[in-house]
Protein backbone atom coordinates (compact mmCIF):
# COMPACT_ATOMS: atom_id res chain seq x y z
CA UNK A 1 0.00 0.00 0.00
CA UNK A 2 1.30 3.33 -0.89
CA UNK A 3 1.66 5.96 1.59
CA UNK A 4 -0.88 7.88 -0.43
CA UNK A 5 -3.96 5.54 -0.51
CA UNK A 6 -3.96 5.80 3.92
CA UNK A 7 -4.72 9.12 3.76
CA UNK A 8 -8.84 9.42 4.60
CA UNK A 9 -8.83 12.54 2.36
CA UNK A 10 -7.57 10.97 -0.90
CA UNK A 11 -10.63 9.02 -1.92
CA UNK A 12 -12.87 12.69 -1.70
CA UNK A 13 -9.75 14.67 -3.11
CA UNK A 14 -9.59 11.96 -5.89
CA UNK A 15 -13.11 11.76 -6.74
CA UNK A 16 -12.61 15.73 -6.97
CA UNK A 17 -10.01 15.72 -9.42
CA UNK A 18 -11.69 13.16 -11.71
CA UNK A 19 -14.52 15.41 -11.86
CA UNK A 20 -12.46 18.50 -12.69
CA UNK A 21 -11.04 16.29 -15.37
CA UNK A 22 -14.97 14.98 -16.06
CA UNK A 23 -16.11 18.73 -16.37
CA UNK A 24 -13.53 20.35 -19.07
CA UNK A 25 -13.54 17.48 -21.16
CA UNK A 26 -17.83 17.22 -21.03
CA UNK A 27 -18.59 20.85 -20.73
CA UNK A 28 -17.58 21.67 -24.53
CA UNK A 29 -19.19 19.16 -26.18
CA UNK A 30 -22.79 20.00 -25.95
CA UNK A 31 -22.45 23.94 -27.85
CA UNK A 32 -20.62 24.35 -24.72
CA UNK A 33 -22.87 23.92 -22.31
CA UNK A 34 -24.82 26.88 -23.93
CA UNK A 35 -28.62 25.78 -23.36
CA UNK A 36 -30.13 27.04 -20.32
CA UNK A 37 -30.93 23.35 -18.87
CA UNK A 38 -27.61 22.23 -19.47
CA UNK A 39 -25.64 25.19 -18.12
CA UNK A 40 -28.37 24.52 -14.86
CA UNK A 41 -27.13 21.34 -14.31
CA UNK A 42 -23.31 22.37 -14.74
CA UNK A 43 -24.27 24.77 -11.71
CA UNK A 44 -25.61 22.14 -9.60
CA UNK A 45 -22.58 19.77 -10.66
CA UNK A 46 -20.32 22.75 -9.17
CA UNK A 47 -22.16 23.73 -6.24
CA UNK A 48 -22.02 20.16 -4.96
CA UNK A 49 -18.82 19.38 -6.20
CA UNK A 50 -16.84 22.53 -5.89
CA UNK A 51 -18.46 23.31 -3.00
CA UNK A 52 -18.89 20.11 -1.29
CA UNK A 53 -15.37 19.53 -1.39
CA UNK A 54 -14.23 23.07 -0.10
CA UNK A 55 -16.76 22.98 2.97
CA UNK A 56 -15.61 19.58 4.10
CA UNK A 57 -11.75 19.99 3.22
CA UNK A 58 -10.49 22.85 1.59
CA UNK A 59 -11.12 25.30 4.23
CA UNK A 60 -10.05 22.87 6.95
CA UNK A 61 -6.29 23.12 7.70
CA UNK A 62 -6.69 20.15 10.18
CA UNK A 63 -6.90 17.88 7.44
CA UNK A 64 -4.33 17.08 5.34
CA UNK A 65 -2.82 15.20 2.37
CA UNK A 66 -0.73 11.72 2.43
CA UNK A 67 3.52 12.62 4.16
CA UNK A 68 4.86 12.34 0.63
CA UNK A 69 2.36 14.66 -0.51
CA UNK A 70 3.03 17.24 2.30
CA UNK A 71 7.01 16.95 1.50
CA UNK A 72 6.30 17.57 -1.75
CA UNK A 73 3.81 20.66 -0.94
CA UNK A 74 6.76 22.05 1.56
CA UNK A 75 9.32 21.78 -1.48
CA UNK A 76 6.77 23.59 -3.61
CA UNK A 77 6.52 26.58 -1.35
CA UNK A 78 8.55 30.09 -2.13
CA UNK A 79 11.14 30.54 -0.25
CA UNK A 80 11.71 33.75 -1.27
CA UNK A 81 11.72 36.08 1.12
CA UNK A 82 8.54 39.07 1.11
CA UNK A 83 8.45 42.42 3.29
CA UNK A 84 5.89 43.00 5.67
CA UNK A 85 4.40 45.50 3.56
CA UNK A 86 4.43 43.17 0.69
CA UNK A 87 2.79 40.78 2.30
CA UNK A 88 0.17 43.43 3.00
CA UNK A 89 -0.06 44.86 -0.16
CA UNK A 90 -0.84 41.37 -1.33
CA UNK A 91 -3.28 40.54 1.15
CA UNK A 92 -5.44 43.80 0.97
CA UNK A 93 -5.45 43.15 -2.85
CA UNK A 94 -7.11 39.49 -2.17
CA UNK A 95 -9.45 41.19 0.56
CA UNK A 96 -10.57 43.79 -2.09
CA UNK A 97 -10.80 41.27 -4.95
CA UNK A 98 -12.64 39.16 -3.08
CA UNK A 99 -14.72 41.29 -1.41
CA UNK A 100 -15.50 43.04 -4.48
CA UNK A 101 -16.57 39.53 -5.76
CA UNK A 102 -18.50 38.75 -3.31
CA UNK A 103 -20.90 42.77 -3.10
CA UNK A 104 -21.54 42.02 -7.07
CA UNK A 105 -23.01 38.46 -6.46
CA UNK A 106 -24.96 39.76 -3.86
CA UNK A 107 -26.11 42.62 -5.96
CA UNK A 108 -27.33 40.37 -8.62
CA UNK A 109 -29.08 38.43 -5.93
CA UNK A 110 -30.72 41.26 -4.68
CA UNK A 111 -31.89 42.45 -8.44
CA UNK A 112 -34.07 39.48 -8.62
CA UNK A 113 -36.14 40.20 -4.97
CA UNK A 114 -39.23 41.79 -5.55
CA UNK A 115 -39.92 45.41 -4.45
CA UNK A 116 -42.66 47.71 -4.00
CA UNK A 117 -43.37 50.02 -6.42
CA UNK A 118 -42.46 53.71 -4.10
CA UNK A 119 -38.91 51.79 -3.91
CA UNK A 120 -38.56 50.30 -7.36
CA UNK A 121 -39.39 54.31 -8.51
CA UNK A 122 -36.84 55.47 -6.33
CA UNK A 123 -33.70 53.11 -7.20
CA UNK A 124 -35.02 52.46 -10.68
CA UNK A 125 -37.29 55.61 -12.41
CA UNK A 126 -37.27 53.81 -15.35
CA UNK A 127 -38.13 50.40 -14.30
CA UNK A 128 -41.08 51.77 -12.41
CA UNK A 129 -42.16 53.85 -15.45
CA UNK A 130 -42.57 50.65 -18.01
CA UNK A 131 -44.29 48.63 -15.00
CA UNK A 132 -47.00 52.21 -14.41
CA UNK A 133 -47.91 51.17 -18.51
CA UNK A 134 -48.47 47.56 -18.07
CA UNK A 135 -49.91 48.32 -14.65
CA UNK A 136 -52.60 50.88 -16.75
CA UNK A 137 -52.64 49.23 -19.94
CA UNK A 138 -53.41 45.73 -19.20
CA UNK A 139 -54.97 46.49 -15.57
CA UNK A 140 -52.48 43.98 -14.42
CA UNK A 141 -52.10 45.25 -11.03
CA UNK A 142 -48.50 44.58 -10.31
CA UNK A 143 -47.36 46.31 -6.60
CA UNK A 144 -43.79 44.41 -6.40
CA UNK A 145 -41.18 43.46 -8.85
CA UNK A 146 -37.75 42.91 -9.12
CA UNK A 147 -35.40 45.25 -10.42
CA UNK A 148 -33.87 43.05 -13.30
CA UNK A 149 -36.71 42.77 -16.24
CA UNK A 150 -36.09 38.90 -16.65
CA UNK A 151 -35.50 37.98 -12.69
CA UNK A 152 -35.55 33.92 -13.46
CA UNK A 153 -32.56 34.23 -15.66
CA UNK A 154 -30.42 36.90 -13.33
CA UNK A 155 -30.82 34.65 -10.77
CA UNK A 156 -30.28 31.69 -12.99
CA UNK A 157 -26.80 33.28 -14.14
CA UNK A 158 -25.96 34.43 -10.50
CA UNK A 159 -26.01 31.22 -9.48
CA UNK A 160 -23.44 30.01 -11.96
CA UNK A 161 -21.56 32.69 -10.97
CA UNK A 162 -21.49 31.71 -7.46
CA UNK A 163 -20.67 27.94 -8.75
CA UNK A 164 -17.58 29.58 -10.53
CA UNK A 165 -16.25 30.58 -7.36
CA UNK A 166 -16.83 28.01 -5.17
CA UNK A 167 -14.64 25.80 -8.11
CA UNK A 168 -11.76 28.55 -8.25
CA UNK A 169 -11.26 28.32 -4.91
CA UNK A 170 -11.60 24.43 -4.48
CA UNK A 171 -9.58 23.79 -8.00
CA UNK A 172 -6.76 26.13 -6.62
CA UNK A 173 -6.39 24.30 -3.68
CA UNK A 174 -6.36 21.06 -5.48
CA UNK A 175 -3.46 22.10 -8.22
CA UNK A 176 -1.41 23.21 -5.12
CA UNK A 177 -1.61 19.59 -3.78
CA UNK A 178 -0.76 17.60 -6.36
CA UNK A 179 1.44 18.84 -8.96
CA UNK A 180 0.58 15.95 -11.54
CA UNK A 181 -2.67 17.11 -11.32
CA UNK A 182 -1.31 20.42 -12.84
CA UNK A 183 -0.30 18.54 -15.92
CA UNK A 184 -2.94 16.61 -16.34
CA UNK A 185 -5.26 19.51 -16.10
CA UNK A 186 -3.00 21.16 -18.69
CA UNK A 187 -2.90 17.92 -21.21
CA UNK A 188 -7.25 17.50 -20.98
CA UNK A 189 -7.47 21.50 -21.95
CA UNK A 190 -4.69 21.27 -24.69
CA UNK A 191 -6.54 17.83 -25.57
CA UNK A 192 -10.11 19.23 -25.84
CA UNK A 193 -8.67 21.91 -27.65
CA UNK A 194 -7.01 19.81 -30.23
CA UNK A 195 -10.32 18.05 -30.98
CA UNK A 196 -12.11 20.92 -31.20
CA UNK A 197 -9.86 22.03 -33.74
CA UNK A 198 -10.08 19.18 -35.72
CA UNK A 199 -13.81 18.86 -35.67
CA UNK A 200 -13.78 22.67 -37.15
CA UNK A 201 -11.18 22.12 -39.42
CA UNK A 202 -13.35 19.01 -41.00
CA UNK A 203 -16.32 22.15 -41.19
CA UNK A 204 -13.88 24.05 -43.40
CA UNK A 205 -13.29 21.15 -45.56
CA UNK A 206 -16.91 20.36 -46.06
CA UNK A 207 -19.15 22.96 -45.79
CA UNK A 208 -22.63 20.48 -45.08
CA UNK A 209 -20.96 19.24 -41.84
CA UNK A 210 -22.74 21.76 -39.32
CA UNK A 211 -22.12 21.36 -35.54
CA UNK A 212 -22.89 18.18 -34.21
CA UNK A 213 -26.82 17.24 -35.58
CA UNK A 214 -27.48 21.00 -36.16
CA UNK A 215 -27.71 22.30 -39.94
CA UNK A 216 -24.95 23.73 -41.05
CA UNK A 217 -26.93 26.99 -42.17
CA UNK A 218 -26.96 27.70 -38.03
CA UNK A 219 -24.16 29.46 -37.39
CA UNK A 220 -21.62 30.42 -39.99
CA UNK A 221 -21.49 27.82 -42.55
CA UNK A 222 -18.05 26.82 -44.13
CA UNK A 223 -16.35 28.16 -41.07
CA UNK A 224 -14.45 25.94 -38.54
CA UNK A 225 -16.60 26.23 -35.32
CA UNK A 226 -16.19 22.67 -33.46
CA UNK A 227 -19.46 22.12 -30.97
CA UNK A 228 -19.51 25.52 -30.65
CA UNK A 229 -22.64 27.26 -32.77
CA UNK A 230 -20.90 30.65 -32.96
CA UNK A 231 -17.71 31.07 -34.12
CA UNK A 232 -16.50 34.20 -31.87
CA UNK A 233 -17.77 32.01 -29.07
CA UNK A 234 -15.10 29.17 -30.71
CA UNK A 235 -12.15 31.50 -31.13
CA UNK A 236 -12.51 32.41 -27.61
CA UNK A 237 -12.66 28.85 -26.34
CA UNK A 238 -9.18 28.34 -28.79
CA UNK A 239 -7.56 31.45 -27.80
CA UNK A 240 -7.40 30.15 -24.17
CA UNK A 241 -5.74 26.93 -25.19
CA UNK A 242 -2.69 27.30 -27.28
CA UNK A 243 -0.46 28.83 -25.61
CA UNK A 244 -0.94 25.92 -22.87
CA UNK A 245 0.27 23.78 -25.52
CA UNK A 246 2.97 25.84 -26.58
CA UNK A 247 3.77 25.81 -22.43
CA UNK A 248 3.52 22.49 -22.41
CA UNK A 249 5.80 21.83 -25.63
CA UNK A 250 8.44 24.16 -23.82
CA UNK A 251 8.60 22.12 -20.57
CA UNK A 252 8.97 19.31 -22.16
CA UNK A 253 11.78 20.15 -24.11
CA UNK A 254 13.96 17.76 -26.02
CA UNK A 255 11.38 15.28 -24.86
CA UNK A 256 9.19 13.09 -26.75
CA UNK A 257 6.14 15.14 -25.85
CA UNK A 258 7.11 18.45 -27.30
CA UNK A 259 6.62 17.34 -30.74
CA UNK A 260 2.96 16.34 -30.25
CA UNK A 261 1.77 19.67 -28.27
CA UNK A 262 3.71 21.85 -30.91
CA UNK A 263 1.49 20.12 -33.46
CA UNK A 264 -1.79 20.60 -31.29
CA UNK A 265 -0.62 24.17 -30.96
CA UNK A 266 -0.31 24.87 -34.46
CA UNK A 267 -3.63 22.60 -35.58
CA UNK A 268 -5.39 24.98 -32.63
CA UNK A 269 -3.93 28.40 -34.16
CA UNK A 270 -5.09 27.13 -37.37
CA UNK A 271 -8.44 26.10 -36.25
CA UNK A 272 -8.92 29.84 -34.98
CA UNK A 273 -7.80 31.29 -37.97
CA UNK A 274 -10.13 29.33 -40.19
CA UNK A 275 -12.74 29.79 -37.59
CA UNK A 276 -12.73 34.09 -39.57
CA UNK A 277 -13.66 35.55 -36.48
CA UNK A 278 -11.94 38.74 -36.42
CA UNK A 279 -12.10 39.44 -33.04
CA UNK A 280 -10.66 36.19 -31.81
CA UNK A 281 -7.51 36.48 -34.60
CA UNK A 282 -6.63 40.27 -33.23
CA UNK A 283 -6.32 38.74 -29.46
CA UNK A 284 -4.95 36.20 -31.16
CA UNK A 285 -2.00 38.60 -32.06
CA UNK A 286 -2.19 40.38 -28.89
CA UNK A 287 -1.30 37.56 -26.55
CA UNK A 288 0.91 36.33 -29.34
CA UNK A 289 3.25 39.52 -28.14
CA UNK A 290 3.12 38.24 -24.88
CA UNK A 291 3.74 35.37 -25.80
CA UNK A 292 6.87 36.15 -27.50
CA UNK A 293 7.71 38.65 -25.17
CA UNK A 294 7.41 36.65 -21.82
CA UNK A 295 9.01 33.11 -22.26
CA UNK A 296 12.62 32.80 -21.26
CA UNK A 297 13.78 31.61 -24.51
CA UNK A 298 16.42 33.28 -26.20
CA UNK A 299 15.69 35.38 -29.97
CA UNK A 300 16.87 32.81 -32.06
CA UNK A 301 14.98 30.03 -30.56
CA UNK A 302 11.82 32.41 -30.18
CA UNK A 303 12.64 32.95 -34.22
CA UNK A 304 12.46 29.09 -35.19
CA UNK A 305 9.24 28.64 -33.09
CA UNK A 306 7.72 31.26 -35.40
CA UNK A 307 8.73 30.31 -38.33
CA UNK A 308 8.04 26.64 -38.11
CA UNK A 309 4.68 27.98 -36.64
CA UNK A 310 4.14 30.02 -40.11
CA UNK A 311 5.41 27.20 -42.65
CA UNK A 312 2.87 25.13 -41.04
CA UNK A 313 0.28 27.71 -41.39
CA UNK A 314 1.15 28.05 -45.05
CA UNK A 315 0.94 24.65 -45.78
CA UNK A 316 -2.12 23.34 -44.13
CA UNK A 317 -3.85 26.63 -44.52
CA UNK A 318 -3.48 25.87 -48.63
CA UNK A 319 -4.45 22.35 -48.02
CA UNK A 320 -7.49 24.11 -46.93
CA UNK A 321 -8.34 26.36 -49.87
CA UNK A 322 -6.02 29.35 -48.82
CA UNK A 323 -6.28 32.38 -47.04
CA UNK A 324 -8.79 34.41 -49.47
CA UNK A 325 -11.45 34.38 -47.28
CA UNK A 326 -9.81 35.40 -44.32
CA UNK A 327 -8.09 38.68 -46.82
CA UNK A 328 -11.89 39.10 -47.87
CA UNK A 329 -13.45 38.75 -44.26
CA UNK A 330 -10.77 41.52 -43.22
CA UNK A 331 -11.31 44.09 -46.35
CA UNK A 332 -15.01 43.98 -44.81
CA UNK A 333 -13.71 45.34 -41.66
CA UNK A 334 -14.91 48.41 -42.11
CA UNK A 335 -18.52 47.36 -42.59
CA UNK A 336 -18.70 45.46 -39.48
CA UNK A 337 -17.32 47.73 -37.32
CA UNK A 338 -19.59 50.30 -38.49
CA UNK A 339 -22.19 47.64 -37.84
CA UNK A 340 -21.27 46.93 -34.13
CA UNK A 341 -20.52 50.85 -33.66
CA UNK A 342 -24.23 51.19 -34.46
CA UNK A 343 -25.38 48.74 -32.45
CA UNK A 344 -23.57 50.36 -29.22
CA UNK A 345 -24.92 53.42 -29.77
CA UNK A 346 -28.32 52.30 -29.78
CA UNK A 347 -27.90 50.83 -26.73
CA UNK A 348 -26.56 53.52 -24.98
CA UNK A 349 -29.87 54.95 -24.08
CA UNK A 350 -30.72 51.65 -22.38
CA UNK A 351 -27.49 52.32 -20.05
CA UNK A 352 -28.26 55.72 -19.51
CA UNK A 353 -32.36 54.84 -19.07
CA UNK A 354 -31.37 52.69 -16.02
CA UNK A 355 -27.82 53.94 -15.07
CA UNK A 356 -27.21 53.30 -11.32
CA UNK A 357 -29.27 49.95 -10.78
CA UNK A 358 -29.10 48.04 -14.41
CA UNK A 359 -31.88 46.11 -15.98
CA UNK A 360 -30.52 42.87 -14.69
CA UNK A 361 -28.28 40.11 -16.10
CA UNK A 362 -29.33 38.43 -19.25
CA UNK A 363 -32.22 40.89 -19.74
CA UNK A 364 -30.70 42.74 -22.79
CA UNK A 365 -32.95 40.48 -25.05
CA UNK A 366 -35.67 41.92 -23.33
CA UNK A 367 -34.96 45.47 -24.06
CA UNK A 368 -33.00 45.56 -27.06
CA UNK A 369 -36.47 45.33 -29.67
CA UNK A 370 -37.68 48.71 -27.86
CA UNK A 371 -34.05 50.38 -28.16
CA UNK A 372 -32.72 49.29 -31.36
CA UNK A 373 -35.72 50.55 -33.64
CA UNK A 374 -32.95 51.43 -36.72
CA UNK A 375 -32.10 47.61 -37.09
CA UNK A 376 -33.47 44.90 -39.53
CA UNK A 377 -36.74 43.72 -38.47
CA UNK A 378 -36.06 40.25 -38.87
CA UNK A 379 -33.07 40.32 -36.68
CA UNK A 380 -33.49 39.80 -33.06
CA UNK A 381 -30.45 41.27 -31.32
CA UNK A 382 -29.82 39.26 -27.69
CA UNK A 383 -26.04 40.62 -27.53
CA UNK A 384 -24.66 43.78 -27.92
CA UNK A 385 -21.76 42.28 -28.96
CA UNK A 386 -19.49 44.11 -26.49
CA UNK A 387 -19.30 42.81 -22.96
CA UNK A 388 -18.60 45.61 -21.13
CA UNK A 389 -21.14 47.52 -22.32
CA UNK A 390 -23.99 45.08 -21.59
CA UNK A 391 -22.43 44.17 -18.47
CA UNK A 392 -22.79 47.88 -17.11
CA UNK A 393 -26.16 47.82 -18.91
CA UNK A 394 -27.18 45.00 -17.44
CA UNK A 395 -25.60 45.53 -13.45
CA UNK A 396 -25.66 49.78 -13.97
CA UNK A 397 -22.46 51.91 -13.93
CA UNK A 398 -21.50 51.62 -10.08
CA UNK A 399 -21.28 47.40 -9.94
CA UNK A 400 -19.90 47.46 -13.62
CA UNK A 401 -16.98 50.06 -12.07
CA UNK A 402 -15.92 47.59 -9.02
CA UNK A 403 -15.83 44.75 -11.59
CA UNK A 404 -13.45 46.68 -13.61
CA UNK A 405 -11.23 48.03 -10.81
CA UNK A 406 -11.54 44.14 -9.51
CA UNK A 407 -10.35 43.18 -13.35
CA UNK A 408 -7.81 45.82 -14.18
CA UNK A 409 -5.62 45.49 -10.26
CA UNK A 410 -6.07 41.73 -10.86
CA UNK A 411 -3.75 41.46 -13.95
CA UNK A 412 -1.38 44.08 -13.29
CA UNK A 413 -0.69 42.43 -10.01
CA UNK A 414 -0.19 38.69 -12.12
CA UNK A 415 1.47 40.69 -14.45
CA UNK A 416 4.27 42.10 -12.04
CA UNK A 417 4.53 38.86 -10.68
CA UNK A 418 5.08 36.68 -14.10
CA UNK A 419 7.65 39.73 -14.81
CA UNK A 420 9.66 37.89 -11.58
CA UNK A 421 8.83 34.42 -12.06
CA UNK A 422 9.88 34.03 -15.97
CA UNK A 423 10.33 30.41 -15.20
CA UNK A 424 6.16 29.77 -14.67
CA UNK A 425 5.84 28.55 -18.27
CA UNK A 426 2.05 27.48 -17.54
CA UNK A 427 1.51 30.02 -15.59
CA UNK A 428 2.67 32.82 -18.37
CA UNK A 429 0.46 30.83 -20.33
CA UNK A 430 -2.42 30.59 -18.35
CA UNK A 431 -2.21 34.77 -18.28
CA UNK A 432 -2.02 35.48 -22.14
CA UNK A 433 -5.03 33.14 -22.36
CA UNK A 434 -6.92 34.83 -19.40
CA UNK A 435 -6.26 37.86 -21.91
CA UNK A 436 -7.64 37.19 -24.87
CA UNK A 437 -10.63 36.24 -23.36
CA UNK A 438 -10.82 39.91 -22.17
CA UNK A 439 -9.52 41.53 -25.24
CA UNK A 440 -11.97 39.84 -27.18
CA UNK A 441 -14.96 40.41 -25.46
CA UNK A 442 -15.04 43.91 -26.35
CA UNK A 443 -16.00 43.05 -29.65
CA UNK A 444 -18.16 39.74 -29.19
CA UNK A 445 -19.91 37.82 -26.67
CA UNK A 446 -17.58 34.89 -25.91
CA UNK A 447 -18.25 35.26 -21.79
CA UNK A 448 -21.69 34.17 -22.31
CA UNK A 449 -20.65 31.18 -23.27
CA UNK A 450 -20.61 29.14 -20.14
CA UNK A 451 -17.84 26.42 -20.93
CA UNK A 452 -15.67 29.83 -21.93
CA UNK A 453 -16.29 31.42 -18.51
CA UNK A 454 -15.44 27.71 -16.90
CA UNK A 455 -11.87 27.16 -18.82
CA UNK A 456 -11.21 31.38 -18.10
CA UNK A 457 -11.87 30.39 -13.99
CA UNK A 458 -9.43 27.03 -14.53
CA UNK A 459 -6.48 29.46 -16.39
CA UNK A 460 -6.61 31.33 -13.40
CA UNK A 461 -6.41 28.77 -10.89
CA UNK A 462 -3.46 27.03 -12.55
CA UNK A 463 -1.79 30.77 -12.72
CA UNK A 464 -2.32 31.23 -8.62
CA UNK A 465 -0.95 28.28 -8.12
CA UNK A 466 2.11 28.26 -10.32
CA UNK A 467 3.21 31.38 -8.94
CA UNK A 468 2.97 29.81 -5.86
CA UNK A 469 5.42 27.31 -6.88
CA UNK A 470 9.15 27.66 -5.79
CA UNK A 471 11.04 29.42 -8.67
CA UNK A 472 12.51 26.88 -10.48
CA UNK A 473 15.80 27.39 -12.85
CA UNK A 474 14.68 29.63 -15.98
CA UNK A 475 15.33 27.19 -19.03
CA UNK A 476 18.43 27.60 -20.63
CA UNK A 477 18.56 29.14 -23.95
CA UNK A 478 20.86 26.95 -26.34
CA UNK A 479 21.03 30.03 -28.87
CA UNK A 480 22.43 33.32 -28.81
CA UNK A 481 20.32 36.43 -28.31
Amino acid sequence: MSPSTSDSTLPLETSSRRSVLFLLITMPLLFGATHPFIQGLYTFFLLLGAGGWWIFIGSNSNLQTSSRRRRSSRKSRNPVSITVSDSQAVSRRKNFQLTAIILLLLYIGFTCVPLPLGLLNWLSPERARNLEVVNRLADAGIKFAPLSYSALLTFKQGLFYLSLLLYYFSLKKLLRRDSDFVRQVVTVIVAVALFEALYGLLQVMNSSLGVLWLPSSLGAEGVARGTIIYRNQYATLLNMCWPLALAMAALNYKKYPAPLFLFAAGMIILALIFSLSRGGIIAFLCISVIMAAAMPFSRRQKTWVVLLLLIFLTLYGSLLGGYGNLLQRFSDFGAGAVGRFSVWLMSLPMLFDHLLTGIGLESYIKLSPLYLKNMSASLLWDRAHNEYLELAIELGWPAMLLFCGCLISGLMAYGRRLLLRRDALLGIAAFAGIVSFFIHGFTDFGWRLPVNCVYCVTLLALLAAELDKKPKKVIENHGTS
